[in-house]
């Protein structure tokens, strides 16, 4: 019986063994124009720069960034309202704006790894919305910590468990 006792012992304690890794570096820069109304045919062009969060092309390098736009409707349920956003060079959406939020995934990542700026547009084509903000996300899977971080208080309660276990051994000899 305590042999396997010990045994389910020993097998909770490596269970509650995990490491923690650390996550990928993501950049991240918001263009916030605080709430702009626009109606059929208004543009509103801004730069986000990820090189103000600590970006550095010379070393780094972006695999993947995607742009989150943010909307509100002036509550006019009569005409549909619909958009269109450029990103860079090579990425141009178009969109219907009832739900209120639209992600893209930027293709157009050579100017973006270059000074780590891109230059965006967005136009109203149809309809009249309000327009909230833009927030551009950018990986780098270089900055990566591939090395696994163990996470304090599971250390301490597996040093603890094996500190019990030791004991117990030793009880069980002078017993015998």
């Amino acid at each position: 019986m305590k042999k396997l006792l010990f045994f389910f012992a020993t097998l909770l304690l490596l269970a509650m063994f995990q490491t923690a890794y650390a996550t990928p570096l993501i950049y991240q820069d918001t263009y916030d124009p605080r709430d702009i109304k626009m109606n059929k045919g208004d543009s509103i062009s801004w730069s986000f720069n990820i090189a103000n969060d600590g970006f550095d092309p010379e070393t780094e390098h972006i695999t993947l960034a995607a742009t989150a736009l943010y909307f509100r409707d002036d509550f006019d349920l009569i005409f549909l309202e619909n958009a269109q956003f450029d990103a860079g060079e090579d990425d141009t959406f178009s969109f219907e704006v009832d739900s209120g939020f639209k992600s893209f995934e930027i293709s157009s990542l050579t100017s973006l790894n270059d000074p780590g700026i891109i230059e965006c547009m967005l136009t109203a084509t149809k309809g009249d919305f309000i327009f909230c903000k833009a927030v551009l996300s950018a990986y780098s899977p270089g900055n990566e910590q591939t090395s696994p971080v163990p996470e304090p208080a599971t250390m301490l309660l597996f040093g603890l468990g094996m500190i019990g276990l030791v004991c117990l051994r030793k009880c069980n000899r002078v017993r015998n």
